[in-house]
Order: structure tokens, then sequence, then C-alpha cells
């Protein structure tokens, strides 16, 4: 459980990010869609930038107060439930379409993004992506690679860390990294594997343990003409 002096100066620091305190308010965030065990945060708070994301990572770590990084809340894992109290970072107000490059078959969105919201954004362009994983398309485009999902597409894309083309992640120290093509100085976001290591995928599944996703980047690919759906049973052997 965080000191309450110092969850105290670490709220009170982010004017620009709304927090919560209220009992109530924080009901919520006690769980996600799992049935693992709940906890309770002390505070909630709802960063707007990588750099406000930033902040709070490196003052939270200066004054030991334990961070959970949640999405939407549909993971079925409890990855964001507050076991040991802190704070709760909510990443749902993060949620721009950042780029959208045909010529290069990307687009970046900040990881609160919904996925129902950029499929209607890439819709009119005759595009999508990979997959939506099994939590829904109310699901956030980090917190579907943060927990490396599957779901609908995963036959042809394999998993959602497959369709990753880069990152943006802040480190516990406060440091932005940006993965991929775009960690390469004047380059953006367009290819996964460069030179050294493939940081990318150092990422995707590790459930923010290793840092807060903050952007990604998506391959595009072309939006079926038509789709059928297909249910099947089996007898038991």
């Amino acid at each position: 459980m965080a000191d309450k002096k110092n969850r105290s100066s670490l709220l009170s620091n982010w004017p620009d990010s709304p927090t919560f305190e209220d009992p109530i308010d924080l009901l919520p965030f006690q769980r996600d869609a799992s049935v693992v065990e709940k906890g309770f945060p002390e505070a909630v708070i709802q960063p707007k930038s990588s750099s406000a994301v930033g902040e709070i990572l490196r003052q939270a770590n200066h004054d030991r107060v334990p961070v959970y990084v949640r999405g939407a809340g549909t993971m079925y894992a409890g990855g964001a439930n507050p076991h040991a109290g802190g704070i709760v970072m909510d990443l749902s107000g993060m949620e721009q379409l950042l780029e959208i490059d045909l010529d290069r078959g990307i687009v970046v969105v900040e990881a609160g993004t919904k996925f129902v919201a950029l499929l209607e954004a890439l819709k009119p362009l005759g595009q999508t992506v990979g997959i939506v994983p099994l939590t829904g398309p109310t699901a956030t485009i980090g917190g579907a690679v943060s927990s490396h999902a599957l779901g609908t597409g995963s036959p042809r894309h394999q998993s959602m860390g497959d369709c990753v083309a880069g990152l943006e992640v802040v480190l516990v120290d406060g440091t932005v990294v940006r993965t991929g093509s775009a960690g390469c100085s004047g380059a953006g976001f367009f290819q996964r594997y460069c030179i050294g290591p493939d940081l990318t995928g150092l990422f995707i599944g590790a459930e923010a343990t290793l840092g807060v996703i903050t952007a990604v980047c998506l391959w595009l690919y072309p939006l079926p003409e038509s789709r059928e759906t297909l249910c099947l049973g089996f007898q038991d052997p």
C-alpha cells in the first residue's frame, strides 16, 4: 500500500491528468472482466499524453507507489486488478488516431483507442487491422498488445503481436522509447525489424511490467469484400 503522503504528492502534481479518490468512483476499477481476486485502488489517474505517463511513472517509482495500468478493463486475466493498493493508471483517455499511411500500410493510434473506433475510421478507406481480440471491439489497442491477445482473424493473422509494426513505450524512469524503424533518428514507423534486436517483441505480452505502451503502430490489411459466420458443433467423443 502506498504511503499516504507520497500518494497525495503524486496526485497533486498532475493537474492536467484527472484523478479520482472517492471510494464510489473507485469501485469500477477493482477488477477487470475476470473473476480473479479483486483489489481496491487508493486512487485512479487518467493521463492524456505519453509525457504525462512518464512524469507519473518517474515520481511513482521514486515514491514507491504501486501502479496498475488499465485500458478498457475487458481482459479476463486480472492484470489490471490493484492487489497491493496504490494507483490505477487509466489510459482510456488516450484515444487519438495519430496517423494513417496507406503507402506504407500502417496506422498509428494511442494505446487507449478502442478497436471499434479504429475499425470505423478505417472502413471508408477499405482497410482493416489483423484481428479483433476475444475480449471484444470495445477493448483497447494497447491492452490487446500488452496481453498478446488472440481473437477474430487469428487463424489468418496469428496473434495481436504479429500485427504490430512498432510501439511507443514509457519506461519506469519516464524515458520514452520507440521501437522498430521509429527507433532510428529521423525515421517514422514503417518496419518492425531493423538494426538490432526486436524491441517491439520485448513489450508485447509483457502486461506493462517492462513499460507502459502509449502508442501502437499496426499493419493495415484490405477490408474483405464479404464476411460469413460459421458455427460448428461437435459430439462428445
